[in-house]
C-alpha cells in the first residue's frame, strides 16, 4: 500500500508542472477526476509580462481575490489575440443590426428560455432541466450514471448497460453538453446589454463546472463532444467577458476549464493516429487550435498551437478527397 502511494507521488512530482496534459494524463491513468489548481494554472503563464508576473506573485501569497480581479482586468485589457466581436466596437456593430430581424429575435427568445432552464434539443425538442440542472439527463426522464470515463466506456460500449436500463440515445445528452446554450446567452447579452443574460451565463457555467469534473461522467466520454464544447466555451466567454456580472472568480474558473479541455484534446491527439471515426481528429485539432490561440499567455497553449498546426494539414488530407 505504502509502495503504491510512494510510486504515485513520484510520478506526480516528476511530471512537468508546465505540461498540463501530462498532469491530466496522470490522474486519468489512476481513474481520478482531472483538475488543476490556480497555482498550477497561473504557474503555466509565460514569463515576461509584468501583469502576469504580479498575478503569479499574488497566487503564491494566497491572495485569491486580488488574483481573480487582476486576471479579469488583464483579459479585458489585453490587445491580443483579436476577436471579431470586440467589445469596444459593440455599440457601433449593434446599431447596424436590425433589432427586429428574425435572427436577433430568435437569439433573444432562445436565451430567455435558457434563463428558465429550458433547452432545445434536435433529438427531443424543448427540454426543461429543472432547478437542479441535470446535465446527465437522457432528455427522456432518466439520468446517466456517474463514474470515471474508463468505467463508463466499459459499461456503455461493451456491457451495453444502458440498453437494459432503457436509456435514450446518448447523443441527446452529448448535444446538450456541447453547451451551445452558453453561446446563445452570451450573444443575447451582447445584443441587448441586459445583465440578466450574463447572470444566467454565470449560473449555468458555474453549475456545469461543479457537476462535470474532467474525466468523470458521460459528458467527458466522447472526444467530439469535448471538442465542440471547447469551441462553445471559448467563444461564449469571450463574447460576455465585459459584462458587469462577470467576476474575477468566474474568469479564473472559465479559463481554467478551457485549459482542461485543451489538455484533454492534446492528450487525445497524442495517440489518436488510428482513430478512423469521421471528423474526430479534425474537430479535436481545430478546437485545440482555438483554445491555444485564445490564451497564448500560457506555455501549454504555445505548444498546443504548434501541435495543432502540425496536425491539421495531414488530418484534412485524411478527411477529404480532392472532390470534397
Amino acid at each position: 500500500m505504502f509502495g503504491e502511494i510512494l510510486e504515485r507521488c513520484r510520478d506526480l512530482f516528476s511530471a512537468d508542472r508546465h505540461d498540463l496534459e501530462a498532469l491530466f494524463r496522470h490522474v486519468h491513468q489512476h481513474d481520478e477526476p482531472g483538475s488543476i489548481t490556480d497555482r498550477e494554472m497561473l504557474g503555466n503563464l509565460v514569463q515576461g509580462d509584468m501583469t502576469l508576473t504580479a498575478l503569479q506573485k499574488a497566487v503564491r501569497q494566497g491572495n485569491s481575490d486580488v488574483v481573480g480581479n487582476e486576471f479579469l482586468n488583464y483579459l479585458r485589457q489585453r490587445v491580443l489575440p483579436k476577436f471579431p466581436f470586440s467589445y469596444s466596437l459593440r455599440e457601433e456593430l449593434v446599431t447596424h443590426l436590425v433589432t427586429d430581424a428574425a435572427a436577433t429575435q430568435a437569439t433573444v427568445a432562445w436565451a430567455q428560455h435558457l434563463i428558465n432552464r429550458t433547452f432545445y434539443s434536435p433529438y427531443r425538442g424543448a427540454v426543461n432541466l429543472g432547478a437542479y440542472f441535470d446535465w446527465y439527463s437522457d432528455l427522456n426522464g432518466k439520468t446517466w450514471f456517474f463514474e470515471h470515463i474508463r468505467g463508463m466506456r466499459e459499461k456503455i460500449q461493451h456491457e451495453r448497460l444502458h440498453v437494459g436500463l432503457k436509456m435514450a440515445p446518448i447523443r441527446g445528452t452529448w448535444d446538450l453538453n456541447a453547451l451551445h446554450s452558453l453561446v446563445q446567452l452570451a450573444r443575447a447579452w451582447w445584443l441587448t446589454n441586459e445583465d440578466k443574460y450574463a447572470t444566467a451565463f454565470s449560473a449555468h457555467t458555474l453549475d456545469w463546472i461543479e457537476k462535470n469534473p474532467p474525466n468523470m461522467g458521460v459528458n467527458w466520454m466522447d472526444e467530439l463532444t469535448v471538442a465542440r464544447r471547447a469551441v462553445s466555451w471559448v467563444l461564449a466567454f469571450q463574447i460576455i467577458l465585459h459584462a458587469p456580472p462577470v467576476t474575477g472568480d468566474l474568469a479564473i474558473r472559465c479559463v481554467k476549464t478551457a485549459l482542461m479541455h485543451g489538455a484533454y484534446l492534446a492528450d487525445y491527439l497524442h495517440h489518436a493516429q488510428n482513430d478512423t471515426r469521421p471528423g474526430y481528429r479534425l474537430v479535436a485539432a481545430a478546437a485545440l487550435h482555438l483554445v491555444a490561440c485564445s490564451y497564448p499567455e500560457f506555455r501549454s497553449c504555445l505548444r498546443w498551437r504548434d501541435m495543432a498546426e502540425e496536425l491539421l494539414p495531414g488530418v484534412l488530407d485524411d478527411e477529404f478527397t480532392e472532390t470534397g
